[in-house]
Formats: structure tokens, sequence, C-alpha cells
């Protein structure tokens, strides 16, 4: 587990509690080590080097971009679009003495300002649900993605989104019927509106890319349950200690269908592979086979 000195923690939760911002509660080690286990152990570069660029795009608070400066020796910009959020993880990351190794870019998803094919790994994480259906997003995240590109968003055609009210098939109605759908369950509050993308979208606008990853962006599943427990830093934060019996044989269940695994996965979370040019026509490269945390152990610098 990640510890940080006391005297740190409090000085980034008074910087957090004068933005008003409703992370005040974090568990900050906790939440860095989530950000490591989940998404840079999982980088299928297996020897990162300063050489290498990795961007964090829609940035939030900079929880990934902070853990990326801490374990890897790469690059990494950070592009966020609100002022303030961009601002306060500035702050965070020279607290946490990494004020040189993060590039912090105003920016959005549609428009990062990042040049051509100028990173190594792109990481969107939970940004997608929040651009509506504007396209825009997958053809700039194509553009300045030169290998690799790891998304997270919910899945649309998924029955229960937890980013959203939670009430089955909230998310698929009008507008306005989900207002009243959500106000009959007491979640007016929890329904914004948010509309989701699905597989056949991301195959459709990510037309120079195939999925590399065997399970969301998993070299497989055992990756994924090599997490628990785990702390979840998303809402008020909360420890995950183990999955269920009927989590564990679903996702297990559906993990051996191939193709039609995204479809039955709460979210969209894939690594993407671009298709390189001078590929044999018609030739496929094997899947990820290095299991992530093997392939970043050696590498993982340890704050």
């Amino acid at each position: 587990m990640i510890t940080l000195p006391k005297d740190t923690e409090a000085a980034i939760r008074s910087i957090l509690q004068a933005r008003k911002s409703r992370y005040t509660d974090l568990d900050i080690p906790a939440t860095l080590d989530y950000f490591k286990r989940r998404f840079v152990e999982q980088i299928p570069i297996p020897d990162l080097s300063p050489q290498h660029v990795l961007a964090d795009i829609g940035a939030g608070y900079g929880w990934l971009a902070i853990a990326l400066a801490m374990f890897t020796p790469a690059r990494v910009i950070a592009v966020e679009y609100d002022a303030k959020r961009l601002r306060t993880a500035e702050e965070i990351s020279r607290l946490l003495n990494l004020g040189n190794r993060i590039d912090w870019r105003s920016g959005s998803a549609q428009d990062t300002s990042l040049g051509n094919r100028e990173t190594d790994v792109t990481f969107c994480v939970e940004v997608l649900e929040h651009v509506g259906r504007d396209a825009k997003v997958f053809a700039e995240l194509s553009r300045i993605s030169n290998r690799y590109l790891v998304i997270t968003t919910p899945n649309g055609v998924f029955p229960v989104i937890a980013h959203d009210t939670r009430l089955p098939a909230c998310h698929w109605l009008p507008l306005p019927l989900r207002d009243v759908y959500a106000s009959a369950f007491g979640r007016r509050k929890m329904q914004h509106g948010n509309r989701f993308w699905n597989p056949g979208d991301l195959k459709r606008h990510l037309g120079d890319f195939r999925r590399r990853s065997r399970f969301l962006h998993f070299a497989k599943v055992d990756d994924y349950f090599r997490l628990y427990p785990f702390y979840s830093p998303y809402g008020k934060g909360s420890w995950r200690r183990a999955p269920s019996t009927a989590e564990r044989l679903y996702m297990h269940s559906v993990s051996r269908l191939g193709s039609a695994t995204p479809y039955l996965l709460p979210s969209l979370s894939g690594t993407f592979e671009r298709v390189r040019a001078h590929a044999a026509p018609g030739k496929k490269e094997p899947p990820m086979e290095i299991s992530a945390i093997e392939a970043r152990g050696r590498n993982a610098r340890v704050a």
C-alpha cells in the first residue's frame, strides 16, 4: 500500500476543502493505489522509458496522471477542461513533488491540443459519457494516439448503469420519461441526462484501432479479479473487499464469449491498439498475453 507523510495528506485535503470538492473525504493513498493497480500496472508496454508519452484526457483532479508520474519514468501529459480542477490537480502534484513530471494543459476531449500521434498510450477514463453524442471525441483520441488507447465509460446497452440512476433501463428512455421514472423512485437528482455509448459505437468510430484486451482493459479476466480488495475513489469512496459469487460467475462466463463479451459488461472499458499501416493484409496479432501486473512489475517505482 502507498504511504504519504501525514502533513502532505493534510495539505492535499485542505486544498480539496478550499475548492469545495466532494472528494474531501477520500482515502488519498488508497486512491493513488487504485489508479496504480487498475491502470498503470495494466499498460501493455513492458519497458516504459522517459521517451514514452502517456496522456490522461479529462484528468479531473489528476489522480491518474499523478499515478502515471509516480510509478513510471514516462513523460505525462494531463488535459482538463475545468480550470479550477486543473489548478487543483497542479497544486496536488506539487505537494507530491511531481510538479516537473506532468505537463498540465487546458483542453477538452474534443480538442486536446496534442500533436498527431503524440502519445504512446492515451487514457480517457470516465469522460465519454459527458460529451453527449459528439463523435469528434473519437476522432481526436484517434488522432493523438500513436499506439494504445485506453477507454472506460458506461455501456449503453447494459440494463443498469451505476454511473446514473441505477434504475433498470432508465437510460434507454427519452429524456422527459427518464425524469418521470427517476422521480417515481426518488432519484431525480441522480438523473443527469447522460447519453451513453455502446460497443458498436466504439467499433464504428475507432476504425484505426482494434480491441487488444480480452476483458475490459485487462489482459484477461483473472487480472481483473486480482485487484480485490481495492478502494474505489468514486462517489464518497468505498472499499470493495471481495467479489460476490454471482459477480465472479457472471464475469468468468461472459469473458469466454469472445467478440460478444463487451456487450454483456457494465463498462465499455478496453485497451485498443492502432492497426499499423505496415501490417500484412489480413494478418492479426495475438491478444495481450503478458499478465499486466507481471509486465509492469519490473518498471513500477514505489514512491
